[in-house]
């Protein structure tokens, strides 16, 4: 029961996912301003469990294993998008019925492919939602993050 992005079927995935952030605490401002425009790359579903991919491009003078890939990470803040893309798939199965209850059972994780250094091997951050930030941490953080932009 191997997995392959070439196997799924155009119903277990979405390309380019697009999404409205907002931005402020203002809740009476509501215009683009408010909001950050984004797409998730990828969202698919396998084994009952949704994921989210993203592709990076990056050169990375260190290669492409996972202290290299946990530096870029770290470096390019991958880690507050993974956050933000992590929120907005949460709310987006919550409008398809999904209770909170259950995001821990339906969310598999994210994963990160550096296609400059892809190989069966290499290139790929991959991270289980066990091993992620809490919802109710992502939102604090990115809420932090926001109060010290807006």
């Amino acid at each position: 029961n191997e997995f392959h992005l070439s196997k799924l079927t155009s119903n277990q995935r979405i390309h380019e996912l697009e999404f409205y952030y907002p931005t402020t605490k203002n809740k009476t401002v509501v215009d683009k301003s408010a909001f950050m425009k984004g797409f998730i790359d990828l969202i698919f579903e396998w084994q009952g469990k949704y994921y989210i991919l993203d592709w990076k491009s990056n050169y990375i003078e260190n290669g492409y294993e996972m202290p290299a890939l946990e530096n870029a990470m770290l470096e390019h803040q991958y880690d507050l998008q993974y956050s933000v893309y992590s929120v907005c798939l949460f709310r987006w199965l919550k409008a398809r019925g999904m209770k909170d209850s259950e995001w821990l059972s339906k969310f598999g994780g994210i994963i990160y492919l550096f296609i400059r250094g892809t190989t069966e091997s290499k290139g790929c951050y991959f991270k289980s939602s066990e091993k992620l930030p809490s919802i109710e941490d992502c939102l604090k953080r990115i809420n932090h993050l926001m109060g010290q932009i807006g």
